[in-house]
């Protein structure tokens, strides 16, 4: 079942919830949306407030496309990539301590989280594609542990392409990659608003070729390559905040969030 439209406009909320605030009318709204439908997916978070209030800030508080988001996560999570969503974070440690992928300490200027990929990272023979997708996962999912810090202003990416080759490019399946872009891009309430590649050789622009047409416009709107032009990375996001393999003044230490990584991987997965 989908939520009524007119649930989008506040102007429609019942007269019962006149004296709540906009956030909480549409939290409720989400929630009388969730209980039409009688979905038993859907009913199993109904009362998590924190769970859904964090899918009506990266959808905007857009309560059709909430419950849309929050519908395709569970489907996901529990129909779809139950393998990838039981893995234990222990299970990926080795993706999350490489330094492959991870999350900047540091917001840019207007307090976006930023997340990186570093190819040169990438282990070929250890790092399958289930690992990475679980990894992913779990970076994301921890923006939801305090939602006014880290995802109300959105979130960017920086892909350091240092190393793509032909081996990196076939390493992973069409079919490996559609099920990593249909998790993310369509199932997870993320506000992506710029994705920086940096060090892009040729063959990048042809594998990312082969998915464009699999990317919303709005996010391949949103791509911004580089090359190997540091500066241009810098007009965006300051030097001061960046870690020295992406032209900036910080040591890995000081740059990226181990700290988070090390709580992600010791934490009780038992969801």
């Amino acid at each position: 079942m989908t939520p009524d439209k007119k649930l989008v406009n506040i102007k429609d909320v019942d007269t019962s919830e006149e004296d709540l605030d906009f956030e909480t009318q549409c939290l409720v709204q989400l929630k009388n949306t969730i209980k039409r439908s009688n979905d038993p997916l859907l009913l199993t978070v109904l009362d998590n407030d924190a769970f859904l209030n964090a899918f009506l800030v990266g959808r905007k508080f857009n309560v059709c496309r909430t419950f849309e988001t929050v519908k395709g996560y569970l489907i996901t999570k529990h129909v779809k990539q139950t393998k990838i969503f039981r893995m234990k974070p222990h299970s990926v440690r080795h993706v999350l301590e490489s330094g492959f992928i991870g999350l900047l300490k540091n917001r840019d200027h207007l307090g976006r989280v930023i997340g990186f990929v570093r190819c040169t990272k990438l282990d070929l023979k250890t790092m399958e594609c289930a690992d990475i997708a679980r990894a992913v996962i779990l970076l994301g999912e921890s923006l939801w542990e305090n939602v006014d810090d880290m995802m109300r202003n959105g979130q960017v990416g920086i892909l350091d392409y240092s190393g793509y080759n032909f081996s990196v490019m076939t390493r992973y399946s069409f079919s490996d990659k559609l099920t990593f872009l249909n998790i993310f891009l369509h199932n997870y309430p993320m506000m992506i608003k710029n994705v920086h590649g940096i060090n892009n050789p040729r063959i990048v622009q042809y594998a990312l070729s082969l998915l464009r047409p699999f990317i919303p416009k709005k996010i391949k709107d949103r791509f911004l390559m580089h090359g190997s032009n540091y500066s241009g990375l810098h007009e965006h996001i300051s030097p001061k905040i960046l870690p020295t393999w992406l032209g900036g003044e910080l040591s890995d230490e000081d740059a990226i969030d181990t700290k988070l990584i090390q709580r992600i991987i010791t934490q009780d997965d038992g969801s």
